[in-house]
């Protein structure tokens, strides 16, 4: 009895710090959003297959004049931020994601239907090679 009862308030603890952690990153997370100014887009790239987010993505774009510019890399946590101002100044007409494992992935950046810079991030997930 002694034991379920600790065991049971040990679990409210354990509880109790998780929802107030939770909360603390919530509000962190909004607060961040409302003093954001709309400067930078974060392109969010995951597995199809697994949903698990992909480091080591490639990110380019593809100007107006057909040329192709490299932008960077996902970091550990398949993010990659980049200024808006640079896909204006080039007149992106699209972003490209590679990596070796996937195929690679597009997005029209100049589509009159959806505006791309008017999000502040964007998920794309990429389809893995299947060799059978």
């Amino acid at each position: 009895m002694v034991k379920t009862i600790r065991s049971i308030a040990f679990i409210l603890a354990v509880l109790g710090a998780a929802c107030a952690h939770g909360h603390a990153a919530a509000t962190t997370t909004v607060q961040a959003r409302e003093q954001s100014d709309h400067s930078q887009i974060v392109f969010k790239v995951a597995s199809a297959a697994t949903d698990q987010m992909l480091s080591g993505v490639q990110v380019s774009i593809i100007a107006r004049d057909g040329t192709q510019i490299e932008l960077g890399q996902t970091d550990f946590v398949g993010r990659f931020s980049v200024s808006k101002a640079i896909l204006r100044e080039h007149q992106a007409r699209f972003v490209l994601f590679s990596h070796e494992h996937f195929f690679t992935g597009a997005i029209r950046a100049d589509n009159p239907k959806f505006d791309l810079l008017e999000y502040d991030d964007f998920f794309i997930e990429l389809a893995a090679f299947a060799l059978a």
